[in-house]
């Protein structure tokens, strides 16, 4: 299974290469002007979050709304602590798609501008 997680999604060389365009911190250059590079770096940070944290840093209905999931649909039986137990390998399918989408809306945006 492909997933930009693992460093093998299906546009991958391309994710990598808008990337290298995110600042460290903060917003794009010019995020009113190109708001495909913009929303790109907002599901790649929600993506982030996911898989490295568990979700926690982030409400599902920011997620919910970034890549139209929620949380009941990935929840497994118990607990961590506090936290809910994510079936990770189903959010690693299902989440292939949408982040495929940003990516590619962000190479266009930044085709169109070169």
């Amino acid at each position: 299974m492909s997933s930009y997680w693992d460093n093998n999604g299906r546009y991958q060389a391309l994710h990598n290469a808008l990337w290298e365009l995110i600042p460290p911190m903060g917003e794009v250059a010019n995020a009113a002007g190109n708001p495909a590079l913009e929303r790109y770096r907002k599901a790649c940070k929600i993506y982030r979050d996911i898989f490295n944290n568990g979700a926690c840093n982030y409400p599902w209905g920011e997620i919910r709304k970034c890549f139209g999931i929620r949380q009941r649909d990935y929840a497994l039986a118990g607990r961590q602590g506090y936290r809910i137990r994510l079936n990770f390998p189903k959010l690693e399918a299902d989440l292939e798609t949408p982040m495929s989408d940003y990516i590619l809306a962000g190479n266009r945006a930044i085709s169109r501008q070169a």
